[in-house]
């Protein structure tokens, strides 16, 4: 069986689902913080590929596979014009640094070095600039 892709609806409910998993066990369990992080890259990159839908020029099988920082990079090299600008705004700087769909098989600690603040302040940027447009 085949799910519908809905990017938007999963962008933000990856994003609750990580809030709710860090509001709920913080400071109890270095493990669901870790998940929580990995929701943070996922909201992000669904939000990024939703609003990569909405240009023509990221209407792309490379786009919509695409898992950070490869998906950064294409965003970068491929948006163009006016409606592009949100979208690149948030991909010009250091977004989702670090985050890499991978670390899902990596120890808890090697995830907890990363800056888990930083997705989620980053994620929750990401989805509400896909609700704006």
């Amino acid at each position: 069986m085949s799910y519908t892709v809905n990017l938007e609806d999963s962008a933000r409910r990856h994003l609750r689902a990580g809030h709710r998993l860090l509001a709920e066990t913080k400071p109890q369990s270095s493990k669901e913080e870790a998940v929580a992080g990995y929701l943070f890259g996922l909201a992000a990159e669904l939000a990024i590929k939703h609003m990569a839908q909405k240009i023509d020029t990221l209407r792309m099988d490379a786009v919509f596979y695409a898992h950070f920082p490869d998906l950064r990079v294409l965003v970068r090299e491929h948006a163009q014009g006016r409606r592009a600008q949100p979208l690149l705004r948030l991909v010009t700087q250091d977004f989702m640094g670090g985050w890499d769909v991978k670390m899902r098989y990596a120890p808890t600690a090697e995830v907890l070095k990363r800056d888990l603040s930083a997705w989620q302040a980053q994620a929750t940027r990401a989805v509400s600039t896909m609700e704006a447009l």
